[in-house]
């Protein structure tokens, strides 16, 4: 049953019970006249303002489902939208880490076949004074740097002005905005702790895996990651977000770059206050990482 019709009965039984508490003094019991005839003239005034009460809280309910609807079926319309283009970002994402893979992997075998020629025609040259002229190929292609193998992954706004972490309208949800500087990173792997407290002996509110290594971040472009906030924790003005965890320069994830970083966020004001003070060190130990 829709809501409104329940405010509506709800809202009738009142009425009717309030006008029968006041029925002797509305109404002339003993009397020839017809029913009708017998109600005093200002219990018509009173019938007539619980009738229009009734029919305005009937409308005023009315309207307010029909906006709760319209804005259910909005939020679920942008939940959809946004996974459309979380898909289609990620598609994205996902071919041109393909591209820069090959790109990579074409660069090195031109790289080996350039020098393992002109290593050969060095040695067919030599040969004629019975010489050979040799050096390690592996050195050489160690070298080769791309600028996908020079990324680094920071804690970052989407826009100038804007703070990095910040919560959602319903304040259930913080959203942290990360950046990856001068290339492509890979197989990002984050694990975010709440603390608060100090001297490196915090408590612990939560700990909540935000990145589990399966996608990519594109250079100079920004993701968010989120996690889930109790309500216990909107009430702490001071919390510490300590956020560690590693990151790759290449798509295989053969060197595993580690990160850590952290910011002070007030939950009660939904307010960024910036990076705070400390060892992290202290902390993982304190967290008992690895």
């Amino acid at each position: 049953m829709p809501d409104y019709i329940l405010n509506f009965l709800v809202n009738v039984f009142l009425m009717s019970f309030a006008i029968l508490s006041v029925k002797d003094l509305i109404y002339i019991k003993h009397s020839k006249k017809s029913p009708f005839h017998r109600i005093k003239g200002m219990a018509w005034v009173l019938i007539l303002f619980a009738i229009l009460s009734i029919v305005f809280n009937l409308y005023r309910d009315w309207r307010a489902d029909l906006k709760q609807e319209a804005s259910e079926i909005k939020q679920l319309a942008s939940e959809k939208e946004k996974k459309k283009v979380d898909s289609l970002f990620q598609d994205a994402q996902n071919k041109i880490m393909q591209l820069q893979k090959s790109t990579k992997d074409t660069i090195v075998y031109e790289v080996k076949n350039a020098y393992t020629n002109s290593i050969k025609a060095s040695n067919d040259a030599l040969a004629k004074y019975h010489l050979r002229y040799s050096d390690s190929l592996h050195s050489v292609v160690s070298t080769l740097k791309l600028n996908a193998l020079n990324s680094q992954l920071s804690i970052s706004p989407v826009i100038d002005g804007k703070p990095p972490a910040y919560l959602n309208k319903d304040k259930d949800i913080l959203f942290i905005n990360f950046i990856s500087k001068d290339g492509t990173t890979y197989n990002i792997i984050l694990t975010c702790y709440l603390l608060i407290g100090k001297n490196y002996r915090p408590t612990l509110l939560k700990a909540d895996k935000l990145a589990s290594g399966e996608s990519a971040l594109i250079v100079e472009t920004t993701r968010t990651l989120q996690t889930n906030i109790s309500s216990n924790i909107l009430l702490q003005p001071e919390v510490d977000i300590f956020i560690t965890g590693s990151f790759s320069r290449d798509p295989e994830g053969k060197i595993k770059i580690p990160f850590n970083d952290g910011f002070t966020f007030n939950f009660k004001e939904n307010k960024y206050l910036g990076g705070f003070d400390a060892e992290y060190s202290k902390i993982r130990a304190f967290l008992k990482i690895e």
